[in-house]
């Protein structure tokens, strides 16, 4: 599938999640199950994504040390922006690594022949990291977890399922 096909795709998709909450949020009636639509919209995400991160983390893993060989150029609406492409050995095969991450900041901030230690996960040689231990990444994750999980507390009280004003009076 083309790039630009996956980007219609996306923005039909967010537009149709859009259009649901708004449509949801209008009426008193469903407007519990408006903020339950839209905090799972954060949770779940979240929660995969966490899952997927603490996987890698605590999974076996092989160190190895890459060579940054390129910085493709990525154009796309928000500007110009360079994704590093390291170059490293496992197996005694050759093999290159494109960063998922871009950022306009890589052409100052990088240079060819730098070195970066890279984590290659065992049980699938495919998922490999640069070995740094982002805590911000971790608080990203958590972040959109509790704003999630925010949202779908606030439908189940709009709906009477819980009650916040009982819970809070009894941890005073």
């Amino acid at each position: 599938m083309s790039k630009n096909k996956v980007n219609i795709m996306m923005f039909l998709i967010f537009i149709t999640i859009g259009l649901t909450w708004v449509i949801l949020m209008q009426n008193p009636k469903t407007q519990p199950t408006g903020w339950i639509f839209f905090g799972t919209w954060f949770f779940i995400p979240s929660l995969i994504a966490i899952y997927f991160r603490i996987d890698f983390d605590f999974s076996k893993k092989f160190i190895t040390v890459g060579e940054l060989v390129s910085l493709e150029k990525v154009c796309d609406d928000s500007g110009t922006s360079y994704r590093p492409i390291y170059k490293y050995i496992y197996s005694n095969e050759e093999r290159t690594y494109s960063s998922p991450v871009s950022s306009f900041t890589f052409i100052k901030t990088k240079k060819i022949g730098d070195k970066e230690e890279l984590l290659i996960l065992i049980k699938n040689p495919k998922r490999v990291r640069i070995k740094r231990y982002l805590l911000l990444e971790y608080m990203v994750y958590i972040f959109l977890f509790i704003l999630g999980l925010f949202f779908i507390v606030k439908g189940l009280n709009m709906m009477n399922l819980i009650n916040l004003d009982n819970i809070y009076r009894a941890l005073n």
